[in-house]
């Protein structure tokens, strides 16, 4: 994956189109991730809804860097390193609790 691109592209598509556009546009990929997850939940032939997996969360992740740019690329950065570490100390507790 070609991060330059994806953060180039990305800037490119919210001048392009714009915010609120844009934003709703990751609504609609959000909403259809959610759509592909929940058929894949079913138990219903899970490797046809694979590939479409892949495709949807390939979506979500280039909205996703589009809306890192629109709320700020460094305060994003940052909360997800603030939700990474809050997730490894939960993960240190869970394993303490099952003496893994």
């Amino acid at each position: 994956m070609n991060n330059q691109l994806l953060e180039k592209m990305a800037t490119t598509a919210l001048y392009t189109y714009g915010v609120q556009k844009q934003t709703f546009q990751a609504l609609s990929e959000l909403g259809e991730l959610v759509a592909v997850l929940a058929r894949l939940r079913q138990g219903t032939r899970q490797d046809v809804f694979a590939d479409d997996v892949r495709e949807e969360i390939a979506d979500v992740f280039i909205v996703l860097y589009q809306l890192r740019e629109t709320f700020g690329r460094d305060a994003v950065d940052a909360m997800i390193e603030y939700k990474l570490e809050r997730l490894q100390q939960r993960i240190v507790h869970w394993r303490q609790q099952l003496n893994l």
